[in-house]
Parts: C-alpha cells; structure tokens; sequence
C-alpha cells in the first residue's frame, strides 16, 4: 500500500475516534427552566409568569417553573439573578418599575447589567376603593384630598416603581397630596384597600378581576390612553388630567447570555403570545393590551424610559 494511503487511513481513524469521543452539543433547553417573578402569588407579575409559562412549555419542550423572589422593591429577584449563570435557564419577568428602582439605587448592578429579551403586554392602572368607600368618582377622591392633605392613604406594589410614580403624577395634575404606602404586589396593594388599611389602592387590573366582577372594589379612574368601554371606567384624559402611567410588563435574562439563547427565548415566547388562544384566555380575560417588542427594539425603548425617568426622578425630588 502507497504511504499516502496509509495516511490518509490514519487519519480518518484519529478523527471518527476523537469525535465519538467528544459530546454533541445538547439542544437548548435540555432541563426545565426558572422565570423569577418579584411579586408575590397573585401578583400581575405572577399571574402573566404563570401564563406565559404554561403557553410556552410545549414549544420549549421543557418545564418552566416560577419563583416567586419578592422584596426590595424588585432587587431581591435582579439580585437572584445576576448570581446565576448565563445559560438561559433563569430569567425574569419585569416591569417598567425596574428603570426608576434602579436609577434610584446603591445595588452593584444597573439596567444595562440585563438583556431584554421580548416586551409582552401593556397594563393601565387602576384607582380603585373598596365598595364601601365614601369614594364614589375620582372627583371625589380629589375633594377630600385638597381638604385633607396628607391624610387619604393610598396603597401601590413597591417603593420607587410606576405606582409610586404614578401615585406623585397624581397629586401633581390634580393639585393634591396623599400618603403613598408600598406593598410588595398589586394583590397585597388591593387587599389592603378592601380590608380597609388604607383608602384606596393604585392596582392593574388583573389580581384584582375577581374582586371587580363581584363588586367588592369600584375603579374609580384608569391610567389607560383610551376609553375603558367593556369595563366602563373614565380616564384620566377623559377628566383633563395628565396622567400618563402605564405598566409594561416583559423578560429579562442576565447580560452576556448568548445570541443564540435569547433568540430561541423571544422566538418561543413570541410564538405563544401571538397565538389565538393566549389572546383569549390571557389578553381578554384580564384586559391587558398587546405589547409586544423584539430583543433589540426593546432595548432602545429601555434606554428612552431610563432618560424619561430620570427626568422625572429629578422632578420629584425638587418637589418635595
């Protein structure tokens, strides 16, 4: 035999060796997967979490489990994950409150310290009273606020996020002033209202639909850029107040996760929201708006809000 051939035969040898040797690479995801949610069980934050998870398991082909991390305003669950690897099996469900949280704090991470992954709904908020409230309409409200300044105690999910920011474009449109209290959710944020701690609460619609349905709340105002026709509830652009705060809610995953792995992230997910059956089991069932944006339009709407706020951060503290 020719030494060329010889050669080559050994060759092919060490190379079919050395590749049974070395593993394919495993499909991603190969293992179930966590989505940290900073809001308690029964929080907007929760029940989208949930949802998106159970619409988009089938496709992953992977478990999706959430962990619900509350505390710090959000910190806790960011925290959570930037001490995780960036391998795409951990991410978290955000809101627009994470900008102002951020900006506003000493944490050793910022908002670029996350990729944006997909934006996923839009949710106005709601001024809401128990049924039993002296509160009949947001003119209302207003009254007893200029009369009594300070004193109505108004209940919102987290300390420096779009509820407590909302709550100060309140006072500032209407000429008022209100005592905001923090809650670690929208549903603790509600229960405080109706158990009567606190006068009204500052709520999106979705852990409080049951309470809605059977009456035991009244929304009195909505933050919502149109008319709230099915649920029947003015705006505050219908009263002539300018009054602007909408939540955004999407995912994040730990900066330096691969292309590859946020591509796979935003394309199932987005399958999954644009479906039929997440329209009408999750969109109109608690009124939520279709707000979807891919990875890199998401990101520069990020950096626009984090301008916007910190104007607004700068606002407030030279009112006070």
């Amino acid at each position: 035999m020719r030494k060329e051939g010889i050669i080559g035969i050994l060759t092919l040898t060490f190379m079919l060796f050395f590749s049974a040797q070395t593993p394919a690479r495993a499909a991603y995801p190969e293992k179930p997967m966590t989505m940290l949610v900073w809001g308690t069980p029964g929080s907007a934050t929760d029940i989208l979490a949930r949802n998106l998870a159970l619409f988009s398991e089938k496709s992953f082909g992977q478990q999706i489990q959430v962990m619900n991390k509350p505390g710090g305003s959000g910190i806790v669950a960011m925290s959570f994950l930037q001490n995780k690897p960036t391998d795409g099996y951990w991410s978290l469900l955000i809101t627009n409150s994470m900008i102002p949280v951020l900006l506003k704090g000493t944490q050793p991470f910022n908002l670029d310290s996350f990729e944006y992954v997909i934006r996923i709904v839009t949710d106005p908020l709601f001024l809401t009273v128990r049924k039993e409230s002296p509160y009949k309409s947001l003119e209302d409200f207003v009254e007893v606020a200029k009369k009594k300044p300070g004193e109505i105690r108004l209940s919102g999910a987290l300390r420096g996020g779009i509820y407590e920011l909302t709550a100060f474009e309140i006072m500032q449109a209407a000429g008022i002033k209100i005592n905001y209290i923090p809650y670690e959710g929208n549903r603790d944020a509600v229960i405080a209202a109706v158990g009567g701690h606190v006068d009204a609460a500052l709520c999106a619609l979705s852990p409080m639909l049951g309470l809605v349905k059977s009456g035991d709340v009244k929304l009195l105002v909505s933050t919502a850029m149109e008319p709230e026709e099915e649920l029947k509830v003015p705006t505050f652009t219908e009263k002539k107040l300018n009054v602007t705060g909408n939540m955004w809610r999407g995912v994040a995953v730990k900066k330096g996760t691969s292309a590859e792995i946020i591509e796979r992230l935003h394309s199932t997910f987005k399958k999954a929201i644009l479906s039929p059956e997440w329209k009408e089991k999750y969109l109109d069932k608690y009124q939520q708006k279709q707000g979807y944006m891919e990875p890199a339009e998401f990101t520069r709407a990020m950096k626009g809000e984090e301008k916007t706020t910190r104007a607004f951060l700068e606002s407030m503290e030279k009112a006070k």
